[in-house]
Formats: structure tokens, sequence, C-alpha cells
């Protein structure tokens, strides 16, 4: 299965910020996506804003936390080193990287 699932609605949002508390921190969407080995990435179902060109980079606006589950990559940020990141590997991405 190569699909992206929201887990809450637009609605379902509106409900859980209306029954609080307000901790100051927004979860817009929640979701996870299997990605098939030796596929290329991102695979033609990945949602806009997030596609990106693996010459040009993008550019995140908000921040992100990626769990890594199952099996292993390459990871890069900004031009640094490669890091080969497997399961159990949680990443931070920051607004503008």
């Amino acid at each position: 299965m190569e699909a992206y699932r929201k887990y809450f609605s637009a609605a379902t949002l509106e409900q859980l910020i209306a029954a609080g508390p307000n901790w100051g921190v927004n979860v817009h969407t929640v979701g996870h996506h299997i990605h098939s080995a030796h596929k290329p990435y991102p695979d033609q179902s990945h949602p806009q804003p997030y596609v990106f060109d693996w010459e040009k980079g993008r550019r995140l606006q908000e921040f992100q936390l990626v769990y890594i589950a199952r099996g292993q990559g390459l990871y890069q940020c900004d031009g640094g080193a490669e890091q080969l990141i497997g399961a159990g590997t949680l990443l931070l991405h920051f607004p503008g990287v």
C-alpha cells in the first residue's frame, strides 16, 4: 500500500480545539506512509507541497516529527553529510529546513 492517510478531518480538529486545553501547539495532520523497498522516493502519491526534486531539495514550513518504524535509508539535510537512518529513528525537522 503506497498511500498517505489523514487521521483527523478538519471537523475533528475543530472539535479537539474547542474541547481544549490549549497548550500552544497545533497538530495540523497526522499520517503515515509505507514506502516499498527499492522504489524511487518520493513516489507518485506523495502529497503537495511535500514533493521535491533530489537536485533542488525542498524547504518545509512547519515542524515535523518523522519516525522510521521499519527499514533504513539515507538522510541528508541542507547539503550536510548523508546519514544512514533505520528503524527506531525519530527525526525532528525545523521550519525552513
